[in-house]
């Protein structure tokens, strides 16, 4: 059924639409929680400085994100196709069409089911979001420590004690001094 031209609503979804709709939702849902676990998991290896699950967990994370913008290509195909064919106008009051705004357009039997999993995808990608901020911020914290510690023996390895142009005792490039750390 094509758009009612008087009232401008848009027709409902096709069930292939919707099917896709589905689809694209759970792996988009899959995709937002691997993140989430990859983000959790870099935080660990931060937190217990294990280099090789540092390495594992960021690896893990690049590949979560490059799920992500390759279901971000899926899901701009299918909204493209959408709209093009008139199901759903290309904005909603000015703004984007969002998965929900798909969902909401579809036949009653898989309608509620595609609002719960647009839910559960909201509910997913904040919490990835979150788990990415906190992440950001450890690591901001930590590299500010590591700093702080090579300026510590950059000030003790530095035999004029002179200031740098950043305002803090840098060392010099030919210091002859050791550092045992053995014992």
């Amino acid at each position: 059924m094509p758009n009612d031209s008087a009232s401008g609503s848009p027709r409902a979804l096709s069930i292939p639409h919707a099917e896709a709709l589905e689809s694209l939702l759970h792996d988009l849902t899959v995709a937002h929680e691997r993140l989430w676990r990859s983000s959790s998991g870099l935080r660990e290896a931060i937190r217990s400085a294990d280099p090789s699950g540092v390495e594992r967990a960021t690896a893990d994370q690049s590949a979560s994100l490059g799920a992500i913008a390759d279901l971000e290509e899926r899901r701009r195909a299918l909204v493209g196709e959408i709209t093009s064919i008139g199901a759903c106008p290309a904005g909603f009051a000015g703004r984007p069409v969002t998965l929900t705004d798909l969902a909401s357009m579809a036949p009653e039997p898989c309608r509620a089911r595609l609002m719960e999993a647009a839910e559960c995808l909201r509910r997913c990608v904040a919490q990835a979001a979150e788990a990415q901020r906190t992440l950001r911020s450890a690591s901001s914290s930590l590299l500010a420590h590591m700093e702080g510690l090579m300026r510590q023996v950059a000030q003790r390895l530095s035999h004029a004690g002179t200031y740098g142009r950043r305002g803090v005792i840098e060392g010099s490039p030919a210091v002859v001094s050791g550092l045992d750390l053995v014992t």
